[in-house]
């Protein structure tokens, strides 16, 4: 998908009412340019809104889903549907269905308390339609909203720190998949094993999973080894080993309590043929039972890769099994606080969320081990540092969407990166999706930042410059190249940094800089004092002082 314009038309956050952002223009649209890589950047300081606008998508597109949805489970659909959305606007993007069709033209407007509208416009029509966004929920053929088609197969939401608005539709939709798996367990259903809706929040819990998913499932030959960047950059020489521990729970619920069978956690995922707890049992070194926990160890070889290439068809879908295995975590919070969530508009959820007890989970990795080069010993995944872990966040969740029309909503992912990584993020980025033959056409991204690294990476049309209480601004408008730009001009420009060193060594050059230099002793005593400091153009400039006040000093003695 590539967004065209977004535009709200009553207020949301620090984002005024008429905010509006034009993403492409007409001249944008054609399918050389949008088939370019070129992420989007959102640079400005803290408070200006930039991320606000990461929130606004994020909630925008939970909401559609589940209003176009066939089913709700009925503890979330109450409260879904007693509400109305918080703000009205207006959202226009290109959806490709396939990778080599011709791109539709999508908008959608919600005006305040009234209902959506969904407009489709494709080239084969050359007209605007109205789509039906009304689901059937009753009676056995119950069937999605036409308009649900026409979303993007996965929203990514990713923040490098605790940006709870960004989280929020992301945390309901985790409780809706896990209710809509519980309603289906009691009442008998077949679950069909498909998330309610396509947002993806990828936090420190599942970075496993996402590094289980690309090391198992993606080409890792010499030629063209889609993992090149992440294996060169942390370091890793291969996976190790690890071990899946997957716990059976009897379900507690008032449904049930008059039955005679009791009714178990994991009946869902392992009592029908191919099973997803079947395909991860063949696919372990070995496996044993210990009371209700099913123990899966894996010694990883090319057997083992082959045999996940062969149970599971790519890399995002055996992401998505270990997601809904990771859901089922779920069990033990209580319906009040689960109620409160869905309701809530609150910027503190995950305050709210009571923490599980080992014997509570239901699924956890343990002893997970990957081998690094010039390392004789596996290390522990959970040793990576904070920015190890960010960095196969971020690169690694787009390594899994090849074919998928999707999202990205990344805040600043760069936060723990050090200045070799930040200065790397954007061509590495390139580059893995080069390597896995991505198609470009099936993706935006959004990025916000504060690195100079990264908006120097990012060509002007793509760098957006938010500045609290203004209409944000397109580097282009500003005149301001961003690409392949100096990082203290683009201080500078975007966050009115005009110095290249920090306010407190700064302020003891300027203590230099302001004494009064009566003899040549005083130069020197100030030179001295200054060769503290390490090399910048501000100290560069005071030695250049310094010598115009010697040479002042020595044209007055011989005068």
């Amino acid at each position: 998908m590539k967004l065209v314009r977004f535009k709200l038309y009553s207020k949301f956050r620090s984002l005024p009412k008429d905010f509006e952002l034009i993403f492409r223009n007409e001249r944008d649209l054609e399918i050389s340019k949008l088939n370019e890589f070129h992420p989007y950047c959102f640079a400005g300081l803290n408070g200006s809104g930039k991320s606000n606008v990461l929130e606004a998508l994020s909630l925008i597109f939970f909401y559609l889903e589940c209003s176009f949805s066939k089913y709700l489970p009925d503890k979330f659909k109450d409260s879904f549907e007693k509400k109305d959305f918080p703000f009205g606007f207006d959202l226009e993007y290109l959806i490709f269905l396939k990778s080599n069709s011709s791109p539709i033209n999508i908008r959608i407007i919600k005006p305040e308390n009234r209902p959506v509208e969904f407009y489709r416009k494709s080239e084969e029509d050359k007209q605007i339609i109205k789509v039906s966004t009304i689901p059937i929920r009753e009676g056995i053929n119950k069937k999605n909203a036409v308009a649900k088609q026409y979303l993007p197969d996965i929203i990514i939401g990713y923040s490098s720190g605790e940006n709870e608005i960004l989280s929020l539709p992301f945390y309901k939709t985790k409780f809706a998949h896990f209710d809509n798996y519980m309603q289906s367990l009691m009442n008998d259903e077949v679950y069909d094993g498909n998330p309610l809706t396509s947002l993806v929040y990828i936090d420190y819990s599942m970075s496993q999973a996402v590094l289980l998913a690309n090391f198992l499932m993606n080409n890792q030959d010499d030629d063209n080894d889609i993992l090149f960047s992440i294996k060169k950059e942390l370091n890793i020489e291969k996976l190790h080993s690890f071990r899946i521990v997957i716990k059976d729970f009897e379900v507690k619920s008032k449904i049930v309590s008059s039955r005679k069978k009791p009714k178990f956690l994991l009946s869902q995922l392992k009592d029908k043929k191919s099973s997803l707890i079947d395909k991860l049992t063949a696919c372990s070194t070995c496996s044993y039972q210990n009371g209700n926990e099913l123990i899966l160890d894996y010694f990883v070889n090319s057997s083992t890769s082959k045999a996940f290439q062969r149970h599971f068809d790519n890399p995002y879908h055996l992401f998505k099994e270990l997601q809904t295995l990771s859901e089922l975590n779920l069990h033990f919070v209580e319906d009040e606080i689960k109620n409160e969530i869905y309701e809530t508009d609150s910027m503190y959820v995950s305050e709210k969320l009571p923490r599980p007890k080992g014997e509570e989970l239901a699924f956890y990795f343990n002893n997970f081990l990957i081998k690094k080069k010039d390392v004789e010993k596996p290390m522990l995944v959970k040793n990576l540092s904070d920015g190890e872990h960010q960095f196969l966040h971020t690169i690694g969740i787009c390594l899994m969407l090849k074919d998928k029309t999707a999202l990205l909503l990344l805040d600043e992912p760069e936060t723990h990166f050090n200045p070799d990584w930040r200065s790397k993020f954007v061509s590495i980025l390139k580059d893995s999706l080069e390597r896995g033959k991505s198609n470009n056409l099936l993706r935006d991204i959004l990025i916000t930042s504060h690195s100079p690294f990264i908006i120097s990476d990012c060509f002007p049309d793509k760098v957006i410059v938010f500045e609290k209480g203004e209409k944000p601004l397109n580097a282009v408008d500003m005149k301001f190249n961003t690409f392949g730009t100096s990082v203290n001009i683009v201080l500078e420009e975007i966050f009115n940094k005009k110095e290249s060193i920090p306010d407190y060594s700064l302020s003891e050059l300027n203590k230099i800089r302001g004494r009064n230099f009566e003899s040549l002793e005083d130069i020197q005593k100030a030179k001295q004092d200054a060769r503290k400091l390490g090399e910048s153009p501000e100290k560069v400039f005071l030695f250049r002082d310094l010598i115009l006040a010697e040479e002042k000093i020595k044209n007055k003695k011989n005068d």
